[in-house]
């Protein structure tokens, strides 16, 4: 992987000191440690964004620095696949993690009508919470584990191939 792909995206520290809403953090978001591109921080803050993408709660954001901080992941990967989760693709998400949730404790769906309103939505919540948060959960854990381990097949790879090209430069020499 190249550190210049995800650098292009993503402010760097100084320019994160200014941000408001960080400040609870003090200078521990400022720790060195938290903006290193290595294979270990970066698979890590790939499981933290995603898991917490999922996580049906409010502050998203602030979760994943937590989290970061607190296993000492790449704090600005960790925040940005937060929002993976966004407005648009939150309803298939959502959608999905609930038949994922009927499947495993094996609950039939329940259908909506096509006329359906928030009111009625909220109606319904008592029967559909269930599978959804499970599917929520499942699929938080699982693209965690997944995202870790293809950072790290993927980051062995192309390391594995640029330390080959490299020893076929110096073959040539």
């Amino acid at each position: 992987m190249t550190k210049g792909f995800f650098k292009r995206f993503i402010p760097d520290r100084h320019k994160i000191r200014s941000y408001k809403h960080l400040q609870i953090f003090g200078n521990m978001h400022l720790d060195p440690s938290l903006w290193r591109w290595q294979c270990n921080s970066v698979a890590m803050a790939f499981s933290i964004g995603l898991f917490t993408a999922f996580m049906p709660i409010p502050f998203q954001m602030i979760m994943a620095a937590t989290l970061a901080i607190i296993f000492r992941a790449n704090l600005p990967v960790a925040v940005a696949l937060v929002w993976i989760t966004n407005p648009v693709t939150l309803p298939p998400i959502v959608y999905f993690a609930y038949k994922a949730g009927t499947h495993l404790i094996t609950t039939a769906p329940v259908q909506l009508a096509s006329e359906s309103s928030w009111w009625m939505l909220g109606i319904r919540f008592g029967h559909y919470w269930k599978p959804l948060l499970v599917g929520l959960f499942t699929c938080a854990i699982v693209s965690a584990i997944l995202a870790n381990i293809s950072i790290r097949v993927i980051w062995w790879f192309t390391t594995y191939l640029s330390t080959k090209k490299n020893e076929r430069l110096r073959t040539r020499k």
